[in-house]
């Protein structure tokens, strides 16, 4: 095998990738074919850092008035003032309360039982209490083709947290799963926990904050067998509103936060100077199925897939970006089921496997190839979505533990990141947590891609984060490995708004709630656009960064070395303060003049100009500006 470094020139297919895992849209990843291929040099073309001459770095004199039209306050807007530290948090306050002391003869008051498809059940009021004399009694009788739950519901709102607090009793080595949910479609599980008995009474916590606009929810029981009666008793729910952008606080943001998705080198061989420090090699052509399509060592010479992962792998190394690669893609010769197609392919792309002594031989050739040069390895994509994977949680955790064996027999620094879920997949996660993961697992990876309110990246971490600490996992990483943050999808929903300025208001908005919220590392999706609004580099010449690459880059820069040393969000503004640098303060919904609580010393814009300030402490707010206290060192 010939070594990467000494390859002079690569044979790159030029692919037009637009799959994706946000939410399972974009096509499949295709094989390469040969008369698609370029010859590409070794060495990549850093990309420019400014693209014209209205772009480009400007420094105001200290006496320059007025001031510049991106931030001089305008006549007839909201006036608001900003805070001159994060507002009090109000008291926790029980929301829901459940005794079960009340005479019942079925259910307790506020109790009731969701059955469906023939599902029969039976609840009672028991004398078997952890605290007084009675307690809520609910058994399964029969699934037909559906299900029963017993529930309480709640109407949740936007942005608190909700914390339950339950006594459970179930026989010894029984199962059951107690979850938190949201009762709408998607009707996803925003925290949950499979318990099992023992017999006794055992406490049970959940946490998690809800991220719709306010809409019904609810606390249930679910059953994993039959006829065993689970007790419930002392049942509280406490809502609370907690700072989620300042999850974080005190911490530094991570040195791996800014990452990237560049998917279509062959087309341009640019690289981006975009202080990017990871990036993630999902959907460049590069899948376990395209790497091995047939059950033989990967030939490195022929195989175009296999030439353009050394392509990538050879390049970045000149960047000093991490790589992170994610196994995903099943081959049809190691497909349980070759008829099972999906967005990650045909022919038995999204199967399970018939024998997982194929993906061990695979995750060794690549970990032995690849030693030194990739060391962040994610285990599967979208997994909870059946377009990328129908192989249940307990095979992938099996999967997972022989990525670990063979990954660090190999190098012990490679980091294995979970198989990672899309938004509304916590269930799944915890699934395969449960089923063996856990234990091999350095890193925990979801996907979110955002809409108009950036700032709810924020109640999805803070969810992430409870569930590994449920799982014992609370010191680990927790990455948003892939996403964006949009309200436009093809066509313009935000009236008035250029394309390209919205979103890269939005996407500087998520990534300082994200860095805020603790977020371990954010690869953007991707930089040369799901959509035209949405690259951050111009396609006309690969090189011209658009609106939205300014603003990642500027953000990127004002958060890179930085601690945070608070954050939080009020009803028209947020905030989140950067140690000894500035704040980033921007508006949710309308432009408004803000009045700052200090008077800042320069402003940082997303199109990457300082502007030195003198005396004013009255601003334009159209999207986030960095305002730099007096004093603060050079950054």
């Amino acid at each position: 095998m010939k070594p990467i470094a000494s390859l002079a020139l690569l044979v790159l297919p030029a692919l037009v990738l637009t799959a994706c895992g946000g939410g399972g849209g974009g096509g499949a990843d295709a094989s390469p074919s040969p008369a698609q291929s370029v010859t590409a040099p070794v060495t990549g073309q850093p990309v420019a850092t400014t693209s014209s001459p209205s772009l480009q770095l400007t420094a105001m004199p200290a006496s320059t008035t007025p001031l510049p039209t991106a931030l001089a306050p305008l006549a007839g807007l909201t006036e608001l003032q900003v805070a001159a530290a994060a507002p009090a948090v109000v008291a926790p306050l029980v929301v829901a309360r459940s005794t079960f002391e009340e005479a019942f003869s079925s259910r307790a008051p506020g109790w009731t039982v969701n059955a469906y498809n023939g599902a029969t059940w039976s609840a009672a009021k028991s004398n078997d209490a952890a605290t007084g004399t009675g307690a809520q009694s609910f058994t399964l009788l029969g699934k037909g083709t559906g299900d029963a739950t017993l529930y309480r519901p709640y109407l949740l709102k936007q942005g608190r947290v909700y914390e339950v607090r339950v006594k459970y009793k179930l026989p010894a080595g029984v199962k059951a799963t107690l979850m938190l949910r949201h009762d709408v479609q998607p009707w996803d599980s925003l925290a949950q926990q499979t318990v099992v008995g023992t017999g006794a009474w055992q406490p049970l916590t959940l946490k998690a904050a809800f991220p719709y606009a306010d809409q019904s929810g609810s606390f249930r029981v679910a059953h994993h067998e039959l006829n065993t009666p689970i007790l419930i008793d002392d049942f509280e729910m406490i809502e609370s509103r907690p700072h989620l952008l300042a999850q974080a606080k005190g911490q530094p943001v991570s040195p791996l936060f800014s990452g990237m998705h560049v998917n279509k080198l062959g087309q341009h061989n640019s690289w981006p100077a975009l202080g990017v420090e990871v990036l993630r090699l999902h959907d460049t052509g590069t899948t376990w199925r395209l790497l091995q399509p047939e059950d033989a060592p990967i030939d490195w010479v022929n195989n175009g897939s296999a030439r353009r992962l050394d392509y990538y792998v050879f390049n970045s190394a000149r960047f000093g970006s991490e790589l992170v690669y994610t196994f995903s893609g099943t081959p049809t010769w190691a497909a349980s089921d070759p008829t099972l197609s999906g967005v990650a392919g045909p022919d038995g792309a999204v199967s399970g496997l018939k024998d997982v002594e194929a993906f061990r031989r695979f995750v060794r050739e690549l970990g032995q190839r690849y030693k030194g040069r990739i060391r962040y390895w994610e285990v599967w994509n979208e997994a909870n979505y059946n377009g990328f994977w129908r192989g249940g949680t307990r095979q992938l955790a099996e999967m997972t533990a022989i990525a670990a064996e063979e990954l660090k027999a190999i190098d012990p620094a490679n980091k294995i990141i979970a198989a990672n879920i899309s938004w509304i997949g916590q269930h799944w996660l915890e699934n395969y947590l449960d089923d063996g993961a856990a234990q091999h697992v350095d890193i925990l990876s979801y996907h979110y891609y955002g809409s108009a309110d950036a700032e709810v990246a924020a109640s999805f971490q803070y969810n992430m984060r409870s569930l590994a600490e449920r799982h014992g996992l609370g010191h680990l990483p927790i990455w948003n490995t892939e996403g964006d943050s949009t309200c436009t999808a093809g066509a313009v929903v935000c009236p008035g708004l250029d394309p390209q300025v919205e979103h890269a208001r939005l996407n500087a908005r998520a990534l300082l709630t994200m860095a805020a919220a603790g977020v371990g590392n954010y690869n953007y999706y991707t930089m040369e656009g799901r959509l035209p609004e949405k690259a951050l580099l111009s396609n006309e010449d690969w090189v011209t960064m658009t609106p939205v690459g300014l603003a990642y880059a500027e953000v990127s820069r004002w958060l890179r070395g930085a601690t945070l040393q608070d954050g939080w969000c009020e009803a028209a503004y947020c905030a989140v303060l950067l140690q000894g640098r500035g704040w980033a303060v921007w508006p949710l919904r309308d432009n408004v003049n803000a009045t700052l609580p200090f008077v800042p010393a320069a402003a940082r814009l997303l199109d990457g100009q300082r502007v030195t300030l003198s005396g004013s402490n009255r601003f334009l707010l159209q999207g986030p500006v960095l305002f730099e206290l007096p004093g603060a060192a050079a950054f």
